[in-house]
């Protein structure tokens, strides 16, 4: 089997848990409603705003031949900035009062994603960010329309669904970017080992931050404060 290959059958493996996680199982069952949606796309907002940062500062990392990588690396980061604010206007489209959102900590799940890939980066090895990279680009291309026509089902229209719209389209191009890295970072079985472990925990970690999301829904719903409206911008 080859290496994308394997990747592929990785991907789907992860793919599949994610589905069936506690969150996305509330999800398919209808269980949900515009309140739910808003508040999981603030946290993709909090989550989407550090990714054009993390992915620069991978570059930093990359050594020998990995530094041929560096431009299309950095021209993806680029193409990412903006995307938090989509997601923030899906929120407030799905009825969410957002002007305190870029203030706001981010949920505890939301943050431990964001932490993991600077922890992947700085601390094991950077070619494994692929792992996380991968995840996140084949998501939306796989199943972004089967989760619009579930959100639609739901009663949110498509000025809620920018952000995934974006990316059910734009990466597409991206998922061929993907393919470029592998050939040129993913040089021996380590390398794809660590990829693919960085792929299972960012799947799990993902599935956290929307259960997480879904369930301070819950919590708004039923009369409880939210987080505090902290300087989160400012740390």
């Amino acid at each position: 089997m080859s290496m994308h290959d394997r990747l592929n059958t990785c991907f789907t493996d992860v793919i599949s848990q994610f589905n069936n996680c506690e969150g996305m199982q509330r999800f398919w069952r209808g269980e949900l409603d515009r309140i739910h949606y808003g508040h999981l796309m603030r946290e993709v907002f909090h989550h989407a705003r550090e990714n054009p940062q993390i992915q620069a500062a991978a570059t930093a990392y990359f050594r020998g031949p990995q530094r041929e990588s560096v431009k299309g690396f950095l021209r993806h980061a680029v193409s990412e900035i903006g995307h938090d604010q989509l997601a923030l206007s899906d929120a407030q489209a799905a009825g969410l009062d957002v002007s305190q959102a870029p203030s706001q900590f981010a949920l505890p799940a939301t943050t431990a994603l964001v932490a993991f890939a600077y922890y992947q980066i700085y601390h094991r090895d950077v070619v494994g960010y692929l792992g996380y990279l991968y995840f996140l680009e084949f998501m939306p291309t796989g199943f972004g329309a089967e989760y619009m026509q579930r959100l639609a089902a739901m009663g949110i229209g498509p000025q809620a669904m920018t952000f995934l719209q974006d990316h059910s389209t734009i990466d597409v191009g991206h998922n061929k970017l993907m393919n470029g890295y592998i050939e040129a970072l993913v040089t021996d079985e380590e390398k794809l080992q660590t990829v693919m472990y960085a792929m299972r925990v960012t799947g799990h970690l993902y599935s956290g931050m929307v259960t997480e999301a879904f369930e301070d829904a819950d919590r708004y719903l039923a009369g409880s404060n939210e987080l505090p409206e902290v300087a989160y911008a400012a740390r």
